[in-house]
């Protein structure tokens, strides 16, 4: 009787593909064939992909196709085991599901078969695929991770640089100049990402919106290294292509969330710090200037219809005091954080048991999935109650269960955060509100403003004021009124404008 076969040929990079690496596969999977007997039905040739991944469309039709040709199907032949599965899970959770079929791993330069000694070689050059994949794997990241750590740039550089010969980037002549300039258009405050796409455009750089705000983002840009996945963050050994100062001038332009959401883009200066949150009594953003250079101040808008009534001018060291007041105010006594994060801590335990009952009710799940795969075996090999196609549909949809359940442990696993870490960081800000917006820098502030008041605060003529804060003291609210010994309600109830 004669075998029927498909090949599966592959190569890991492009320059493989153009050169004569795929073509010996072809060949030799093709002789072989013919050697053997085989009819080949069918070869399937992945360029330029990697076999540590699944992630191989060509690898995921040939599966497909053997499963629907499975009673044509005798043999899957590849040129060597690594050019199959350089993973042991994935070599053996694939093996298995061609041996559901019917359907045998074969090697045209390996000598695996399905005796014990072929079984084991198999095994052992299944392993060895992948101790080889994981050892180059570790050495590159080593390698990588050395370079970063020492200020080189290991990937593909940004617009506006180049790779460089003694450094690791270089300024792009012809990009660099149209790349600097978006962001003193960015960091001015006079244009909204739409509007610098355009003169992007003009420039002849063509970039999408979602690409140029990834751009404006990067601190590359600012001479500075990080990869956060490696928890690494150093200076570049390259030119910075932007002043820091404007870079931070234009984080805080694109921070704009919150207050003045929605509304034409206002300079964000650093000695102009609230400027977009604080509003007068109509609800109007307050714009600043400087008077005579030397005195910094907030002022109503001069030509907003709403504002000719309340004319507000007030000295910006004077309207900053007053917020920082408002922070004071605002300030939970430390005892009320410390049961607080106390409190956060037990809901983030009380999830961690969730998710692992949730993690134990999968696997009790999975465990009579196999015991309905055990039962259906013994009813069509031993007690020859069913027929095979019978037990091969129901152990399809057995098998098609596991796999599901098999991911929904997997997602209910929690990610491996660092809470006590995150609350410490949190404690420390909550307990010194008006210290630490004192101390961050322009887009740091941005942020905790918009965090801390949501809808801004208001100037009133007196003081800065604010109707709504950030949730988080809302959760402290119940905590308060349990724990009057603590601090007194009245803590939390800051004045509104009458």
């Amino acid at each position: 009787m004669t075998l029927c076969a498909v090949a599966y040929a592959r190569v890991s990079t492009v320059a493989q593909t153009e050169g004569y690496s795929l073509g010996v596969q072809t060949a030799d999977l093709e002789r072989y064939c013919e050697y053997k007997g085989w009819t080949l039905k069918r070869l399937f040739v992945e360029p330029g992909s990697s076999a540590k991944t699944s992630q191989r469309p060509v690898f995921g039709e040939m599966l497909e196709y053997c499963r629907k040709h499975r009673d044509l199907i005798d043999v899957v032949l590849v040129h060597k085991i690594d050019r199959f599965m350089r993973d042991t899970y994935y070599h053996t959770h694939t093996r298995n599901l061609l041996a559901g079929y019917g359907i045998v791993l074969r090697s045209a330069t390996e000598p695996i078969s399905e005796d014990p000694s072929g079984k084991a070689l198999e095994g052992m050059l299944s392993v060895f695929a992948q101790f080889d994949n994981d050892v180059r794997s570790g050495r590159t990241v080593a390698g990588m991770k050395a370079a970063v750590e020492a200020g080189r740039w290991c990937w593909k550089p940004p617009r506006g640089y180049v790779r460089g010969e003694t450094a690791s980037m270089d300024h792009d002549p012809d990009l660099a100049p149209v790349v600097r300039q978006l962001f003193d258009d960015c960091a001015s405050g006079a244009f909204p990402v739409s509007a610098l796409v355009d003169r992007a455009k003009a420039r002849g750089l063509d970039i999408h919106k979602q690409v140029l705000n990834r751009m404006l983002r990067n601190p590359l840009y600012i001479g500075v290294v990080r990869v956060d996945k490696w928890g690494i963050e150093t200076t570049g050994d390259f030119e910075p292509l932007v002043h820091p100062e404007t870079f931070w001038r234009a984080q805080a332009v694109l921070d704009g969330r919150g207050p003045g959401a929605g509304k034409p883009y206002q300079p964000a200066r650093a000695e102009f710090p609230l400027k977009g949150l604080v509003r007068c009594v109509h609800g109007v953003p307050l714009t600043a200037s400087w008077a005579k250079k030397s005195y910094r101040y907030y002022q109503s808008q001069p030509r907003c219809q709403e504002c000719q009534g309340c004319r507000v001018s007030v000295r910006a060291e004077a309207l900053e005091a007053s917020f920082v007041d408002l922070l004071k105010k605002l300030q939970p006594e430390p005892e009320l954080v410390r049961i607080f994060k106390e409190e956060v801590l037990n809901v983030w335990k009380q999830t961690q048991k969730q998710a692992s009952d949730e993690q134990a009710r999968l696997t009790w799940r999975l465990n009579g999935i196999q015991k309905k795969k055990d039962r259906l075996v013994e009813a069509h090999v031993h007690e020859q109650t069913i027929d095979a196609k019978t037990f091969r549909d129901h152990m399809d949809r057995l098998r098609e269960q596991e796999a599901t359940a098999k991911l929904e442990r997997y997602d209910a696993e929690l990610e491996d955060l660092d809470v006590g870490a995150v609350l410490a960081f949190a404690e420390r800000t909550l307990c010194d509100l008006a210290g630490s917006w004192n101390r961050a820098e322009p887009p740091q502030k941005t942020r905790l403003q918009a965090l801390l008041f949501p809808s801004g605060v208001t100037w009133d003529g007196e003081a800065v004021r604010t109707q709504e804060t950030a949730s988080v003291f809302g959760w402290m609210d119940p905590i308060c009124d349990d724990e009057e010994r603590l601090v007194t309600p009245t803590r939390f109830e800051l004045v509104l404008p009458a």
